[in-house]
């Protein structure tokens, strides 16, 4: 997810036969010098709303998937 093209997120779903946990890691984008493209995970004062925002929408896709996979495991041990 962008945020003002600045801001990434991504998250990754190692999932366990037992459950599923969520690693979330956000960056921050800029071009260097050359143009090309750099990430690092400092946040300035001017960051942290949109960080905040970008944090929330995460949250709420983190749940939203979290409640699918729970409903695809009921599901299947009711069948």
């Amino acid at each position: 997810m962008r945020a003002g093209g600045q801001l990434l997120r991504g998250f990754v779903c190692p999932s366990t036969a037992l459950r599923t946990r969520f690693n979330v890691t956000f960056q921050r984008l800029y071009r260097n010098d050359d143009g090309k493209w750099q990430g690092i995970v400092g946040f300035n004062r001017d960051d942290l709303l949109v960080l905040m925002k970008v944090a929330d929408a995460t949250h709420t896709r983190v749940t939203q998937l979290l409640g699918e996979k729970r409903a695809q495991r009921q599901s299947q041990s009711a069948a």
